[in-house]
């Protein structure tokens, strides 16, 4: 029905490293999700105006891509499902780390040291919970950060 499944990828069903962002188990795991991406996703559209859109869909894509390639060093993990778009706030968890390091703006560390005990707290239950995407929290996290990464590398964060 769309959510990631590694097997479904190699086969050729590569639209499922978008469309599974879309999905959630339950309603409370959309109501986490969303409610991460709207606080945040406003913080950051504001900030990075054209630039947002991309910020998305380089979390969702690393945060896919992580789970998929896996399986490669990790051979358990290939019959897993992944769904939800946390892959998404990890990734703006990501560009908060970057922006904090590469821009010269000590706001962006303030905002940082601000969001470093969610972050730190998402973190642990990502990897002490049961049934929660690893990979693709932690694709999300480099996603982010990679995407300031890039930002700062053609000069656009200053």
């Amino acid at each position: 029905m769309g959510a990631l499944y590694v097997p479904k990828v190699r086969e050729g069903e590569w639209w499922r490293m978008i469309t599974c962002h879309f999905i959630h188990e339950n309603i409370m795991h959309l109501f986490m999700n969303m409610y991460c991406i709207y606080f945040l996703g406003n913080y950051f559209e504001s900030m990075l105006g054209i630039y947002y859109i991309p910020l998305v869909i380089m979390g969702m894509l690393t945060s896919s891509l992580f789970t998929v390639l896996a399986p490669m060093y990790f051979p358990r993990l290939d019959n897993h499902m992944t769904i939800g778009a946390s892959g998404v706030a990890f990734a703006y968890f990501g560009a908060m780390i970057g922006l904090a390091l590469f821009s010269k703006d000590n706001y962006f560390m303030l905002i940082l040291q601000g969001y470093l005990y969610i972050i730190i707290i998402n973190l642990l239950f990502t990897f002490l919970m049961p049934g929660i995407s690893k990979t693709g929290h932690i694709g999300g996290l480099i996603g982010g950060y990679l995407f300031t990464f890039i930002l700062y590398l053609v000069g656009l964060l200053k």
